[in-house]
């Protein structure tokens, strides 16, 4: 019984640090695409749903045989989110509740851009970001074709941030490998900061398609859309959204994502006792 109950309280403790997480499986979906959002409002699977009006919804595709043509990520599993914008219309947007709190966050996700379409595309290709960004404390990835704009042949990852005063949103490359990315690569992309000071603490990127190694950031003075320490008080966000933008012929392809608390050290330590202690007991009988 002892046994049963401290397993049940460390994966209980553990849970709780588990946010958001969706690889995407659980959802129907098909080589054609399968909605993942359902027309504006509520109804998409999972908890998806689409925010805005006149948005233009995401889908649930199988690795195999996919419509768009994107690449089989090497750790995904069998189905991701596409985005695409054949014509003229609104925008891809794909948004979740998540329940954030004061302390230190970090997302993951893995991100795939390629283009099908009419040239010179428009800047903007996809982003992630926490929502609503017009009145709560936010960043943003961002994907944009720059000077690739006439040719779509490759795009840069920059991070969207904000000043210690707050101010307008910048958009930033954090480095020489954040730029000129492939088309129809799988990158793996992490973002890490603190609702407490504000600050975006780090970001990765690594190039899942080819294998390579993991490229790490971390800025200084980068910071949510709030200021240092939130200082204009802004609310807190409620959402992620997953986002393709741009011109025609622009594609997204997103999977694997998880938006998680980093445990305290106290909390983690509390949870290695429990462990230790668990293992002890075994062992004694």
């Amino acid at each position: 019984m002892k046994i049963v109950l401290s397993i049940s309280v460390i994966a209980l403790s553990a849970a709780c640090f588990a946010q958001f997480n969706d690889n995407f499986e659980s959802e129907t979906g098909s080589a054609g695409g399968t909605l993942l959002t359902n027309g504006f409002g509520g109804g998409g699977q999972n908890g998806w749903y689409n925010p805005v009006s006149g948005s233009v919804d995401g889908n649930v595709f199988t690795y195999a045989g996919n419509s768009l043509g994107f690449a089989t990520n090497p750790n995904g599993g069998n189905q991701f989110v596409g985005m695409f914008v054949p014509a003229v219309q609104g925008v891809n947007r794909a948004q979740h509740n998540v329940a954030f709190a004061n302390g230190l966050w970090t997302v993951g996700f893995d991100f795939n851009g390629n283009f099908n379409g009419q040239l010179p595309t428009q800047d903007n290709l996809g982003s992630f970001s926490l929502q609503p960004s017009a009145t709560a404390n936010y960043f943003q990835t961002i994907y944009q074709w720059g000077a690739n704009a006439a040719t779509a042949s490759a795009f840069d990852a920059n991070i969207g941030h904000f000043v210690a005063t707050g101010g307008a949103i910048l958009f930033e490359s954090p480095g020489a490998a954040w730029k000129s990315l492939n088309l129809n690569h799988w990158y793996h992309q992490t973002v890490t900061w603190d609702f407490n000071s504000n600050l975006i603490v780090t970001t990765t990127l690594q190039d899942i398609t080819a294998g390579g190694g993991v490229n790490t950031f971390q800025p200084t003075g980068w910071y949510l859309a709030g200021g240092a320490g939130n200082s204009l008080g802004l609310a807190m966000p409620t959402d992620v959204r997953l986002f393709a933008s741009g011109g025609i012929g622009d594609m997204m392809g997103y999977d694997n994502l998880g938006v998680n608390v980093v445990p305290e050290p106290a909390s983690l330590a509390v949870l290695g006792l429990a462990t230790v202690g668990l293992v002890r007991r075994r062992r004694s009988r």
